[in-house]
């Protein structure tokens, strides 16, 4: 007999989610400074960046380096176990999905 292997999503409920948000603001006051920190730095030595000569706002600048961040942590749980791979969607990309109940 084959199975056939199905993708599983986290639920959450308001339950969880209460820790979770406390989790992500306990995490956020940890690192928030240390950002703040590093964003003013790379800020006055960013001029040469090729987004920059274009006209390319700082914002958006961390932004897209928050997701390549954000990105690579979800690389490091998969590989550890943690979630599954998620399958890739075309003209979405591969991103970890969850299922909220109220």
């Amino acid at each position: 007999m084959q199975f056939k292997k199905i993708q599983l999503f986290p639920v959450i409920t308001n339950q969880e989610q209460s820790v979770l948000l406390k989790l992500e603001d306990f995490i956020l006051g940890i690192i928030d400074e240390e950002i703040v920190k590093f964003f003013s730095q790379i800020s006055l030595s960013m001029n040469g960046l090729t987004a920059i000569k274009h006209g390319i706002q700082l914002e958006e600048i961390a932004n897209e380096l928050w997701q390549q961040v954000f990105g690579e942590i979800n690389e490091y749980l998969i590989q550890e176990g943690v979630f599954q791979k998620p399958k890739y969607k075309k003209g979405e990309g591969r991103y970890l999905q969850c299922i909220y109940f109220e």
